[in-house]
């Protein structure tokens, strides 16, 4: 069991297990949210509105920041455009597959259901962009002062 315990704290010092630390935890959270918001409507519908937001959560989760990374790095070098630009292009594309995903299950909570996922979301996004100019900045700084030039990816 010791052993167990020791490889995820390793794992969880890595991006990768940390992104997915937060995606198992963000589906366990979401999804009782959104059953609870929705038992009102039957055990059934409030089922399948868990696991529909659970499984959204993991999956937004997982691959949000690579969206966002995407959107910040590839289309400029100026942070004033990276910082929209970035939370925009991020907040289109999964807030469309959200609500997409959210209407063909039917979710009958539709607003109590999101909102406060998508609110925290929202802000944790704004302090992740601001850390990655922060990075950037460092990172800029350390290359002009003889250091080797790296790409920031925190």
């Amino acid at each position: 069991m010791h052993l167990i315990l020791q490889r995820l704290l390793n794992h969880a010092k890595t991006t990768t297990g940390r992104a997915q630390l937060v995606a198992v935890g963000a589906a366990c959270f979401w999804g009782s949210w959104g059953f609870w918001m929705n038992i009102s409507h039957g055990w059934r519908i409030a089922l399948m509105v868990g696991l529909t937001q659970g499984t959204l959560n993991f999956v937004t989760n997982l691959i949000g920041t690579h969206i966002l990374e995407f959107f910040f790095f590839r289309f400029s070098t100026q942070p004033w455009v990276q910082a929209p630009l970035a939370f925009f292009g991020t907040y289109s594309i999964t807030l469309s597959v959200i609500f997409a995903a959210h209407l063909a299950v039917g979710t009958p909570e539709l607003f109590l259901t999101l909102a406060p996922s998508i609110s925290v979301s929202m802000v944790l996004t704004v302090i992740y962009i601001g850390g990655v100019i922060k990075l950037k900045i460092e990172r800029k700084a350390d290359t002009a002062e003889g250091s080797p030039a790296e790409e920031p990816t925190p």
